[in-house]
């Protein structure tokens, strides 16, 4: 079972999208962005912002690049997008929309380039007007690439001339350079993936090639091409002429003809003809069923006695926007209650941990209060009855608190999920707030900088402090130690764990349902004897720094 975050737009890798925050919450505008940890901490912790540092984890990089480039087509100001994968390993992807800014930015007081590539939750598409319609992480996913790359080579052609800007694991080496003037516009960046980071820096041609393809469907007239310059790529092909020196491989998608095009694919793959009329009327009255049946599956269940008595839920019939926020204790449903919006967040009080259904029968998990309470209120049954459609909420998030006790109770809730819930995991409907365990207060912050900064983690608190004193940035030296969420301020809840405009989500993603269950089986079964020896043997290898003690 791995996980990873969605932040502000998350998850594995689609945008989370916003919602309105806390009743009297003030206007969402350029003040209300703020900056989080930079390059070093997405380095650190590269799992909380990808799906994975395995293969699927890789292509996603090339893909976030693509798919900020798709943006400039929806925009109506790019219709090319070319993607090269270099002999070298690296990977380059050219667009010929108006180019990422350079401009200095107002309030970072550098050029917005530079901003993109290395502040996270910085980019032009969060309500600023650049963009109408949008599909990457937009910012965040540019400064995530930046970060798990040796290297990253940009070159933009705005304002009248091109430019350029290197960096280095996600740091600038130079400023940025302004060369000849030129006339045309558009965005070119080249990435090299960290090996040091990533399982394989190789690129699958394959999986590249038929994710364009699908892109190229879904956007009329926009031309894609892929272009593979890898020794391997040229032997392949030289396998199919006689020319001793072999071009690279290339494919090239634009289908003018869009969904038309698509179904006109299906049908040549099939050999079963698909009217595309019908493929649009059938997909509008899924969906219109769809809601229909959520908005009444909702209020049966909300008309229901059976939902217990501690449920703070939502107003909303919506159901793949509503939440559900599993909370550790009824002092942080307090404070929760005030930082949540009422119209889409559900609270669920659980006290202390819960039983260990691995080791349980099923008898024994019905009896369980707590248990009990949450498959009441998810509303999809258990087991080989789960059904995932009945599910009552879109998002379930485990909020416990920052330290090992709250651990110990997230993975008490994934036992439960994984043997009597699985479905709604392997759906990616399944979350783990991530709030903070410290807040430093700086002495009076410069413009545009936080008065509050928040660390995740000791070793993290410890690395931002020694980066403040070496920065001359000076703080108060009472540190505050979050025991528990219901030490927190509302505001601080919303700000931090709750608001989905700056929170940061942990999705749990359940890859290998064999490999999970050993893991489960081994960590929280009946036998004793296995888990001793995987202690005693992994003892040797621990992190002791990545302990809560």
């Amino acid at each position: 079972m791995t996980t990873h975050d969605t932040r502000t737009a998350t998850g594995a890798a689609a945008p989370e999208p916003q919602q309105p925050g806390p009743a009297g919450a003030a206007s969402y505008d350029a003040h209300a962005i703020t900056v989080l940890d930079g390059p070093d901490a997405v380095r650190k912790r590269p799992g909380m912002y990808i799906a994975s540092t395995g293969e699927r984890g890789l292509h996603h990089l090339v893909q976030e690049l693509v798919d900020n480039s798709v943006d400039e087509a929806l925009a109506g100001v790019a219709d090319r997008i070319d993607v090269t994968v270099l002999a070298d390993g690296g990977v380059r992807v050219v667009d010929n929309g108006r180019g990422i800014p350079v401009g200095v930015h107002p309030v970072e007081k550098r050029p917005a380039v530079e901003v993109v590539l290395t502040v996270l939750h910085a980019g032009g598409k969060f309500g600023g007007g650049g963009y109408t319609f949008s599909g990457g992480l937009h910012g965040v996913g540019l400064s995530v690439v930046n970060a798990l790359s040796t290297r990253l080579s940009a070159e933009i052609w705005t304002d009248g001339h091109r430019w350029t800007q290197e960096y280095r694991h996600g740091a600038p080496t130079a400023p940025l350079a302004r060369h000849e003037a030129a006339s045309r516009t558009g965005t070119s960046l080249t990435f090299w993936a960290d090996g040091d980071i990533f399982e394989t820096t190789t690129y699958s041609f394959e999986t590249l090639s038929r994710r364009f393809q699908e892109m190229a469907f879904l956007n009329r007239g926009l031309t894609l091409t892929l272009t593979d310059e890898r020794s391997s790529a040229r032997a392949t092909a030289a396998a199919d002429t006689t020319d001793p020196d072999p071009a690279a491989k290339t494919v090239s998608y634009r289908y003018d003809g869009g969904i038309a095009e698509f179904v006109a694919h299906l049908n040549a793959r099939k050999g079963e003809p698909v009217h595309p009329s019908k493929v649009v009327a059938a997909a509008r009255t899924r969906v219109t069923a769809r809601q229909h049946q959520d908005a009444q599956r909702r209020r049966k269940a909300l008309a229901s006695s059976s939902l217990p008595a501690k449920l703070a839920d939502c107003r909303s019939d919506d159901v793949d926007r509503n939440e559900l926020f599993i909370v550790e204790g009824d002092s942080a449903l307090g404070t929760a209650k005030l930082a949540r919006n009422s119209e889409f967040q559900a609270l669920l009080p659980i006290r202390g941990k819960i039983l260990n259904v691995q080791k349980s029968s099923v008898t024994d998990m019905l009896k369980n209060a707590e248990c009990t309470a949450l498959l009441q209120v998810v509303g999809a049954g258990s087991g080989r009855t789960f059904d995932l459609d009945a599910a009552r909420y879109g998002k379930i998030i485990m909020m416990t608190d920052a330290d090992v006790d709250g651990s110990h109770i997230r993975i008490l809730l994934l036992t439960l999920f994984h043997r009597y819930l699985r479905p709604v995991v392997e759906a990616g409907r399944v979350f783990a707030a991530v709030p903070p365990l410290h807040r430093i207060e700086l002495v009076r912050p410069e413009r545009g900088q936080d008065k509050y900064v928040y660390t995740y983690a000791d070793h993290e608190l410890r690395d931002t402090l020694r980066e403040f004193r070496s920065k001359g940035i000076r703080y108060k030296d009472s540190v505050q130690r979050y025991k528990g969420l219901g030490e927190m301020d509302a505001d601080q809840l919303a700000e931090t764990t709750m608001d989905p405009r700056h929170r940061t989500l942990r999705r749990i993603n359940l890859t290998d349902l064999e490999a999970a269950q050993a893991v489960f089986d081994l960590l929280m079964g009946h036998d004793v004897a296995p888990r001793k020896e995987f202690l005693a043997r992994s003892a040797a290898t621990l992190d002791r720094s990545r302990i809560d003690v």
